[in-house]
């Protein structure tokens, strides 16, 4: 058994020390063998030797055409990740995980709370909120070999009536975010997956995952979560067919009407975000603990 985990780094000094700390945690909670297969060409040159340097790490050329990059961060980001699963397949690997430089686990042995139930029948296996995050997305190669999920799902699958019934039953999905595509692709098939929990404070999943959301970045999905109201929860699901086939302005104005702002606030602002980040590159046990301490989520057991 051989576990890939799949990365795309996009950090300058000032995020180095997470970087540090991302490597840190694998090593020293990942009892299967592994190998880190990372895109890095948008890396600055010292921050792609110090990520060179890592003996884990392999840095394989990929392919990013223009038309690529001109479709935005999410499309180059879905790109590179997929072949980076191709890469990481080719080499060997019977599993992958794909991972962000601000996510990593918390625990020995936490790849078996993805490779176990997968093992057991799941095709798929993720620690995400409900929007389809690829910060811990587990898949094993004989479903990668004969499916060829894609990290998004495709346009022409979201106009489609399968897309539509799958977020009938999966409401809060209806994003364009990387992952999704991995997770509708077992829906489609009638193949299980699994979602690790987390809690209010979405940083830690299941207890053995760590992922900060939105370090480096914000999204418009990671800051504008929907309220968890009767209301919001009944209309919602009719309102977001609307949000769909609406101009983006105009979609956005529908949207904020069932935004928690108050969510939004506490865990998408700069300013907090950035003050998350310092606390956690300076002293990461302390941060950590209180962090674990505060925890009311799912409990993974290993």
């Amino acid at each position: 058994m051989k576990l890939g985990i799949i990365v795309v780094y996009v950090f300058g000094d000032e995020m180095q020390p997470m970087f540090d700390v991302h490597i840190d945690r694998i090593r020293s909670h990942t009892r299967t063998p592994f190998r880190i297969f990372a895109a890095a060409h948008k890396l600055p040159p010292a921050q792609r030797a110090h990520v060179n340097a890592v003996q884990e790490i392999s840095l394989p050329h990929l392919n990013v055409p223009e038309e690529v990059l001109s479709k935005g961060t999410r499309a180059e980001h879905s790109h590179c990740l997929a072949q980076l699963a191709d890469i990481a397949f080719e080499d060997g690997c019977t599993h992958v995980i794909s991972m962000h430089l601000d996510s990593f686990p918390l625990k020995d042995g936490w790849e078996d709370a993805f490779i176990v139930p997968i093992e057991s029948g799941e095709a798929v296996v993720t620690s995400i909120v409900p929007n389809g995050y690829s910060a811990g997305l587990c898949w094993r190669r004989d479903f990668h070999l004969e499916h060829r999920p894609p990290m998004l799902v495709k346009q022409s699958d979201r106009a489609g009536s399968e897309f539509q019934s799958f977020v009938e039953e999966h409401p809060k999905y209806d994003y364009v975010e990387t992952g999704l595509g991995v997770i509708y692709t077992a829906w489609r098939l009638g193949l299980g997956w699994r979602r690790i929990g987390t809690d209010e404070e979405r940083k830690i999943y299941g207890g053995i995952l760590f992922h900060m959301v939105g370090a480096t970045f914000r999204t418009l999905v990671d800051v504008q979560p929907i309220r968890d109201t009767p209301a919001a929860r009944i209309l919602w699901p009719i309102a977001h067919h609307i949000v769909r086939l609406l101009p983006k302005r105009a979609g956005q104005r529908v949207r904020s009407l069932f935004v928690d702002f108050d969510r939004t606030t506490r865990d998408g602002s700069p300013r907090s975000k950035a003050a998350e980040n310092a606390a956690l590159m300076a002293d990461p046990d302390s941060y950590l603990a209180e962090l674990r301490r505060r925890y009311r989520g799912e409990e993974v057991l290993i």
